[in-house]
């Protein structure tokens, strides 16, 4: 996936899961590139198996979760990333994917108390705190969302940060010039993070860009 192979390696999950159908991690991993190739459904559903499969790894629903996001559907979201929460109630990626939901709701200062706590134990750029940017923007709090930005910017300065989580957060506060810097330089690193993400409703605004369609050929994308 992160070589940007994306049929090549569907039909190596394929064959080890006809010789392994129990097998969860492939399933998992196949959610993911389901995903990047812009079948939700068929994600959705690879990674809800895989959850089947392992009911106790909460990473599986968590990733349900977020799925569930980028498809726009936040009540099942909400109960994927509860579900989640049942096995793990630290989990960090659950608490963000329901602290979105929440937001999404119009629970918004629902969201955002749990995902500023989140943050307090998670490394600067991880890309999911980018939610919390989303959730600032709808609840008028935009000069959070920038100082988060802001934050995370100076801290790249001299450390590691992940430019899709600055690409997230440039697209919550409209800053399409940022998104499209930000998101490129995510594809040359071979982010994940931005190939899952970048046909979800959150980047939705670039579409109308021709530089939207270069952006997808340059992680072998069909637009």
């Amino acid at each position: 996936m992160s070589e940007f192979e994306w049929e090549d390696g569907l039909r190596q999950l394929d064959s080890a899961l006809s010789l392994n159908p129990a097998s969860a991690y492939a399933h998992f991993w196949r959610a993911h590139i389901l995903c990047g190739l812009g079948r939700a459904e068929e994600s959705l559903a690879a990674a809800h198996r895989a959850a089947e499969l392992d009911p106790l790894f909460a990473l599986f629903r968590a990733y349900c979760a977020l799925f569930c996001l980028y498809m726009g559907r936040t009540e099942r979201a909400m109960e994927y990333a509860l579900q989640a929460l049942d096995v793990d109630a630290n989990h960090p990626i659950a608490r963000l994917a329901l602290g979105e939901a929440f937001s999404q709701s119009g629970r918004h200062e629902d969201g955002i108390s749990l995902m500023e706590k989140v943050q307090t134990g998670l490394p600067p750029g991880y890309f999911y705190i980018g939610f919390l940017a989303h959730a600032y923007v709808r609840a008028g709090r935009r000069d959070d969302a920038v100082r988060l930005r802001t934050a995370l910017e100076e801290q790249s300065n001299s450390r590691f940060v992940s430019a899709s989580a600055l690409a997230f957060i440039a697209m919550a506060l409209g800053d399409l010039e940022a998104v499209f810097r930000w998101a490129g330089e995510a594809a040359d690193e071979h982010d994940p993070n931005i190939n899952l993400s970048i046909r979800s409703p959150y980047f939705h605004p670039l579409r109308s860009d021709s530089r939207y369609t270069a952006l997808l050929r340059r992680m072998n994308l069909r637009p």
